[in-house]
């Protein structure tokens, strides 16, 4: 049986977020508990990216650089290719899924691979040396939208983060820049690798979570007008960093909004900072219901609850999926 490491909330800011070795997703009925075992030998370790799509099946990509899917039968199979080679990906740095195919964004190579689901066949390529700048992948109405994370103090005012491009691998920049985030920034540019998962649309419109803004930004796919939602945070105003030894002093104390999640009724959001994680939950005028501590990280949603994987005393079923609480509403 293969040793499983225990799942640790996050306690520091470039804490990356951890989750160990698991091979399936068991049947799922309403309200009833999902759980990852490890009875086959599973490829999977260090989770870094979780999109199910359906009741009893999810998309994984992992610490290797590779992409998995999960079925509730037991059987876990790689989609696509992991190689530098045609229609093949050698580093899963984000992904999406649109309908039943998953596209993977590999900013080392430089491209985009459209995989079918089902059968891991390689549908499309789109080849871009720009590619490299993005960490965060989205597709919806056909097109693609990437955004920038790697901004820092240095960065251009004017430079813009979010892009969108067609199957034709022309970029175009849309109206985001560093500029409008109105952000404390480090000098250099931070790593942000402990979720793969951080565009998410609803009705056509873009939500996003930037590092160091303590904002949901909003873009209207339709229209191109951007909007936003300010967050409560508990970060100082240290003001401008000046070098490398500065920001070390200040990291620490700073919270960082980790993600967001789309519910029926509300927004939340995943933070850590110096007292630990925490999830707030918004309304999607951007009124605070909720804020407060938690203990389980939350993955992703199903139906109008947040769901977290986390570890159990069972040798069978040593991980299960569990409902997270939501702090108390104020």
């Amino acid at each position: 049986m293969i040793r499983m490491r225990p799942v640790t909330p996050l306690r520091h800011l470039l804490l990356i977020f951890i989750v160990v070795l698991f091979a399936q997703v068991a049947v799922a009925q309403e309200d009833v508990v999902r759980y990852i075992t490890d009875d086959d030998i599973p490829p999977i370790s260090d989770i870094e990216g979780y999109i199910p799509i359906g009741p009893d099946s999810a998309i994984v990509a992992d610490n290797t650089g590779a992409l998995f899917l999960l079925v509730s039968d037991r059987r876990v199979r790689m989609i696509g290719q992991q190689a530098a080679g045609p229609c093949a990906h050698t580093d899963v740095t984000s992904f999406a899924v649109a309908g039943d195919t998953v596209f993977v964004l590999d900013r080392r190579l430089g491209r985009i691979t459209g995989y079918a689901i089902n059968s891991g066949t390689c549908l499309m390529e789109v080849r871009n040396p720009e590619l490299s700048r993005f960490r965060r992948l989205g597709r919806v109405g056909g097109w693609f939208y990437l955004v920038s994370t790697d901004y820092s103090a240095t960065t251009p005012e004017g430079e813009s983060l979010l892009y969108r491009m067609s199957a034709s691998s022309k970029l175009k920049s849309l109206a985001l820049t560093k500029s409008s985030i109105a952000a404390n920034l480090m000098p250099l540019p931070l790593l942000f690798r402990h979720s793969l998962v951080y565009i998410k649309d609803t009705d056509g419109i873009l939500f996003l979570v930037l590092p160091q803004t303590h904002r949901i930004w909003k873009y209207n796919t339709r229209n191109g007008a951007v909007s936003f939602i300010e967050l409560e945070h508990d970060s100082p105003n240290f003001g401008p960093v000046k070098n490398s030894s500065q920001a070390a002093k200040v990291l620490s104390e700073i919270e960082m909004e980790r993600d967001l999640f789309l519910l029926a009724d509300h927004i939340a959001v995943l933070s850590t900072g110096a007292e630990g994680a925490k999830l707030s939950l918004y309304s999607y005028e951007g009124d605070l219901i909720a804020r407060g501590p938690v203990s389980e990280t939350p993955m992703f949603t199903s139906g109008n609850k947040l769901y977290a994987l986390v570890s159990t005393e069972s040798e069978s079923q040593p991980y299960e999926l569990r409902v997270v609480e939501p702090p108390p509403a104020r």
